[in-house]
């Protein structure tokens, strides 16, 4: 179905069905990139297929759950990305589709919500394509967390972050992220910003920031930027009245 999964041990809870632990995620079938790890899912297969001695899996839903992503999928043991609190769905209707719908969970108390419509890899015999990108769009995520873990904030509106991602994982240069960020009330050594919100797209190597915006008493920020990762280049264009 597009994702490969090994499972540490399986159990049945009565009014939740099938429930593994120690679950890993790779995006192929010799377990070379691990995609994510969980603590506990809930699993739901097709029970017509499953009487005809056929395993299929339906969907994969998380609830309160802990998850962790290695930031770089070739290498478990980098850094991770630690997502508490984690609720959503992972449905897998078939032909190697996966739809991760209203995924949201907390890093470092910064809430962030993840929708995404994939294309899973084809098993073909041949070696599966790298995505390089991967790790970059997880990279870039956990630079603008530690950024923000900078930042003081008012705990009852803490920073929100949605990301959209689309594309088949066979054509990687198909594949489109999407990510918006809101921040109210932010401060750090005295200096107070009342809003900052961004709006942002990547498409393989390129990302590109349609919208950057922040405020505070005085004035605004507002600025856009197109910026190549591979190549660690790009063009900014800024126009501020904040008090610097």
């Amino acid at each position: 179905q597009g994702a490969f999964i090994k499972i540490g041990s399986l159990s049945y809870a009565p009014f939740q069905g099938v429930v593994a632990t120690d679950v890993r995620v790779y995006s192929e079938p010799e377990h070379l990139r691990e995609i994510s790890r969980l603590e506990a899912v809930v699993l739901d297969f097709d029970k017509t297929k499953l009487a005809r001695g056929v395993v299929h899996l339906n969907k994969i839903a998380l609830n309160h759950a802990r998850l962790v992503l290695p930031v770089d999928p070739k290498n478990p043991h980098s850094d991770t990305l630690d997502v508490s609190d984690a609720s959503g769905t992972l449905f897998m209707p078939g032909e190697r589709r996966l739809e991760i719908r209203d995924a949201r969970g907390k890093i470092a108390g910064i809430e962030v919500s993840l929708n995404a419509r994939l294309i899973g890899y084809q098993n073909d015999g041949s070696s599966p394509p790298g995505d390089s990108n991967m790790g970059k769009r997880r990279e870039l995520l956990a630079r603008v967390i530690n950024e923000l873990e900078k930042w003081s904030f008012d705990e009852t509106r803490p920073p929100v972050i949605n990301i959209t991602i689309e594309g088949d994982v066979n054509i990687r240069s198909s594949i489109t992220a999407k990510m918006s960020l809101q921040v109210r009330d932010m401060e750090k050594n005295g200096r107070r910003l009342d809003e900052v919100s961004a709006e942002a797209d990547m498409s393989g190597d390129i990302l590109t920031i349609t919208s950057l915006r922040a405020t505070d008493s005085r004035g605004a920020f507002q600025g856009h930027v197109d910026y190549n990762l591979q190549a660690k280049e790009g063009r900014f264009d800024v126009l501020s009245s904040l008090e610097v």
